[in-house]
């Protein structure tokens, strides 16, 4: 179960794209109550759709446990809501092909003690201690796939991801 004060959740949902992290805490399956955890809605296209057509306001979720205090062996976890198949087989399959991918499972989110469905939990995989544990090195690049952060009012600027755009062999170009 997430918990987030009412407070919080409106620090969100006035900048749901571009805001700063809320503090929440997190009670896991074995009923250990994680505090301090910051929270953040996460997933600009899909929290977009969320945002826009969910009737029961569900959001997408990144949790970031204190160091001290991890979830299951990771501090930082993704939430998202899922109630197909798709996504956890996907990862299911690379991961039987030999492809490194995060830790995922479905999993049934309530947040503030009201249930919001099914959504898949993974690891955060851009850190440094999982390009560790997956690759024994944590010095390479690691590329995130991803479309242009949606415009919002206060922020003037589109935030902007990397594409396979060529431009030269020379490393510093990227």
């Amino acid at each position: 179960d997430l918990l987030v004060a009412e407070d919080q959740i409106a620090l969100l949902e006035a900048a749901p794209f571009y805001g700063d992290d809320g503090t929440g805490a997190f009670v896991d399956e074995a009923g250990t109550r994680h505090e301090e955890v910051d929270v953040n809605y996460r997933g600009a296209y899909a929290l977009q759709s969320l945002i826009q057509y969910d009737p029961q306001g569900r959001r997408n979720w990144k949790l970031k446990f204190p160091s001290e205090d991890r979830y299951r062996g990771r501090r930082e976890w993704n939430y998202t809501f899922s109630p197909s198949l798709r996504q956890l087989l996907a990862y299911d399959l690379l991961r039987f092909a030999g492809v490194r991918v995060p830790s995922a499972r479905h999993v049934l989110l309530s947040v503030n003690g009201a249930p919001q469905g099914l959504y898949l939990e993974y690891e955060d995989p851009d850190n440094k201690d999982w390009l560790w544990d997956m690759f024994g090195d944590d010095t390479g690049d690691l590329y995130k796939a991803a479309l242009d952060m949606p415009a919002s009012e206060g922020q003037p600027e589109q935030k902007y991801f990397a594409d396979t755009t060529y431009l030269g062999a020379d490393d510093t170009s990227y």
